[in-house]
């Protein structure tokens, strides 16, 4: 059976795969047949099918990057429709016009701990027709330079973050001639305020990102930005073919185009493992893809409009909810010159006292130490907070990463 498969196809074989097989709600092969599967469900039954030796045989592993505890997930589909899936995406970077053959791209992405994204991106830059430099997130801002100069790099792919530190390195560096005249980031998303540095930094032409993740495979792409992203949203491009979307309401009822609610998933890209009504608690919607090209791109490709994730970012903090994207806001004002952040909380409860609240901050100007009091006392007397909390001004390397795919954690809490 040829790749995409039918919607058909995948349905049949999930209702009698050890995945579903279990739980699926009447003998009708339908999408409403299957209930809703998050990480954790899915965790469990791939753990419960790995018992099978035959489940093993041929097959692409991945860990998940997102956040179950303390506990590893192992995502596996089969690795001739992983191949097919990546060299789709890689095709759609170049109809885009993302990214060619005249492109030479330093992958700064993650490989370790058998995170595999500095693998992925490789080869949907070279499925696109550019060439790919795999330098990894681990390579020292000091060797990157020569390595750019060596090869003629005009090109740079990485995750948000280590984008960030090494934007910083080049800025602090000013005797490196370095332009990237494209930009591929996957993890977080960047804020304006971000997503100006760079720009700044790397004097480059147009930014793009990739959605997608461990389970879904690589979906979508953002067009190329030539210009900063003021919107609340991001946009990607995908092949309506490729991936089954539905857009949910609070109650898990389906809602006309256009309008946002819950994203879930069912991919027509992996009939060995199906994925069937997979939920990431992202917020979106989904719309028509128009471009000057033609009808033909009208029809084969959508677009998914990305708001986030749900529950809305906010932490408890002595009674009080914070929300995170307030503080963003106040934050991204310039004369505070601040480049990413965290926030940890901590607890002595056992010592009877009350729990505690760092800030951690990194700033472009790292000699600013006039300005520092005068920042330290606006952004308590924003939060409404002064003995409860702790502002410190660090370096990336501080800042509490993820342990499977190094991002940055915007709040850890220790409590």
């Amino acid at each position: 059976v040829a790749m995409p498969f039918s919607l058909g196809n995948i349905l049949q074989r999930a209702a009698s795969h050890q995945y579903y097989s279990s739980c699926i709600l009447s003998q009708e092969t339908t999408l409403a047949a299957f209930p809703l599967t998050d990480k954790i469900q899915l965790k469990e039954r791939i753990e419960f099918a790995m018992k099978d030796p035959e489940f093993l045989k041929s097959v692409y592993i991945s860990p998940s990057g997102g956040s179950l505890g303390t506990s590893e997930f192992f995502f596996i589909t089969d690795s001739a429709e992983n191949r097919q899936q990546r060299q789709q995406i890689g095709k759609l970077f170049n109809r885009l016009h993302a990214l060619d053959e005249n492109d030479i791209i330093l992958n700064l992405h993650q490989s370790t701990k058998m995170y595999r994204s500095l693998e992925l991106i490789g080869d949907l830059i070279e499925y696109a027709g550019a060439t790919n430099i795999p330098a990894g997130t681990l390579a020292e801002n000091d060797s990157l330079p020569p390595l750019c100069q060596k090869f003629m790099i005009n090109g740079l792919a990485g995750p948000s973050s280590r984008l960030l530190n090494f934007a910083r390195y080049l800025m602090d560096h000013a005797e490196f001639d370095i332009t990237f005249k494209k930009v591929i980031y996957t993890s977080e998303a960047l804020p304006s305020y971000q997503e100006e540095y760079i720009r700044k930094a790397f004097r480059c032409q147009s930014i793009v990102s990739i959605y997608g993740s461990s389970e879904v495979g690589p979906l979508g792409v953002s067009l190329p930005s030539t210009s900063i992203n003021q919107n609340t949203f991001r946009e990607f491009v995908y092949e309506a073919e490729s991936m089954v979307i539905e857009i949910l309401n609070e109650k898990g009822v389906p809602v006309p185009e256009g309008e946002v609610g819950e994203i879930v998933f069912t991919s027509l890209m992996r009939l060995r493992n199906p994925l069937v009504r997979y939920r990431t608690y992202d917020v979106g919607s989904v719309h028509p893809f128009t471009r000057t090209d033609g009808e033909e791109d009208s029809r084969k490709y959508r677009c998914l409009r990305l708001y986030g994730r749900d529950p809305a970012k906010s932490f408890l903090f002595n009674g009080g909810l914070f929300d995170l994207n307030n503080i963003q806001k106040f934050l991204e004002q310039k004369q505070w010159g601040v480049l990413e952040w965290q926030v940890i909380i901590d607890s002595d409860r056992f010592q009877g006292k009350s729990d505690r609240l760092e800030f951690r901050f990194v700033f472009k100007n790292k000699n600013r130490s006039e300005d520092e009091q005068t920042f330290k006392k606006e952004f308590c007397d924003f939060l409404d907070l002064q003995d409860e909390v702790t502002i410190n001004g660090v370096e990336f390397e501080q800042l509490e990463k993820g342990v499977t795919a190094n991002k940055t954690r915007k709040v850890v809490d220790r409590r």
